[in-house]
């Protein structure tokens, strides 16, 4: 959803009437894109995410690029990454309304629960089942892959290009190895184990 043309000082009003409002036409409503920030954190506490592609998008090339930043929704953590565009490791299971965002690599041991969102500029690794939103390349970059021992993922996204998964992740690749990568602007989903697809 792009509020690009609201007022910045307008107000959506009833967010649940119009993610219904998507649903009925077919459409699953992910993200919100140029949000003003005064509306952050009703657009989380809705089961949205802001859109941190489109925010690095608007800078201009001259004015150097800050991470983006990650609006914490109540009850739920943000775990910044180090300065450095290092791997962060997280050891600990991921809880619904948590969220967790890499400048690097992210890597989690520990599974990535229904409600759960992890993000990374680089790529996401889960060695444990990934049930949550993971968005790798939330930089722009196309080169970003998720990763992950047990995928039955919510949603995935690729450098801003989103994938849902409300009818399930397909059987033939739930619940085993995998990755998703962007090939010519489509998520490619590949099973990690010899010989199969």
């Amino acid at each position: 959803i792009d509020l690009g043309a609201l007022e910045a000082d307008a107000a959506v009003g009833d967010w649940p009437a119009l993610i219904a409002l998507f649903k009925r036409h077919r459409l699953n409503a992910v993200a919100v894109r140029n949000a003003p920030a005064g509306l952050e954190e009703e657009i989380l506490a809705n089961g949205l995410s802001i859109d941190v592609v489109s925010r690095r998008e608007e800078k201009s090339a001259e004015e150097p690029v800050p991470a983006p930043e990650i609006a914490s929704a109540p009850a739920s953590a943000v775990v910044p990454a180090a300065a450095a565009a290092t791997a962060m490791i997280v050891d600990t299971p991921v809880r619904a309304g948590q969220r967790i965002y890499s400048r690097g690599d992210l890597i989690v041991t520990a599974a990535v629960n229904n409600g759960a969102e992890v993000i990374a500029d680089g790529s996401i690794h889960v060695y444990a089942p990934l049930r949550g939103r993971a968005l790798a390349g939330a930089s722009g970059n196309l080169d970003a892959r998720i990763f992950a021992t047990s995928m039955e993922p919510e949603l995935v996204s690729i450098a801003g290009i989103y994938r849902t998964f409300d009818a399930g992740f397909p059987k033939d690749q739930a619940r085993k190895p995998a990755q998703i990568r962007l090939i010519d602007n489509r998520l490619d989903i590949m099973a990690l184990e010899p010989n199969t697809r």
